[in-house]
């Protein structure tokens, strides 16, 4: 008997302890999670996943080469990418400098972006006065997808 309450107590513990954990955890924001799982490799496979859905996405095919970064570029942008907090349930062009790894997200107004809209992430690129610009992301739906990869 003596067991059968010790058994009863412990399993009280425990199950205190899980609800605790469970409502106490810190959250992490779904969109910063989404954007930093989702992001994969970027490779050639995770780019045709990209072709799939692209009509859906923008007026503008991206991508499908691979690319030159900088020494520790490729580094920079994934860990970037991965610091990116973004609105939910908004789509995201990302444009790059291959140089420096530096990110140039982009929102667009609906869940298709406009040509207009397609071109803006390169151009904040280009007149921030980096040179080695290119759109490297889209979140579309939340899920980032690769729209180039490393050559090196």
């Amino acid at each position: 008997m003596k067991k059968r309450a010790t058994l009863s107590i412990s399993m009280a513990v425990i199950f205190a302890l899980a609800v605790t954990y469970f409502y106490a955890a810190p959250r992490i924001d779904d969109a910063t999670a989404q954007t930093s799982d989702r992001l994969g490799d970027c490779s050639p496979q995770r780019w045709a996943e990209y072709v799939d859905i692209s009509a859906d996405a923008a007026p503008i095919r991206f991508g499908g080469t691979s690319l030159d970064f900088g020494p520790g570029a490729y580094e920079r942008f994934r860990q970037a990418f991965a610091a990116l907090t973004l609105t939910q349930d908004t789509t995201y062009l990302v444009a790059v400098d291959i140089e420096t790894g530096e990110l140039f997200p982009v929102p667009c107004d609906d869940e298709l972006c406009t040509s207009h809209e397609a071109n803006e992430p390169d151009m904040t690129c280009l007149k921030d006065g980096h040179s080695g610009c290119t759109t490297i992301a889209l979140v579309f739906k939340n899920e980032a997808f690769c729209l180039a990869y490393p050559r090196n």
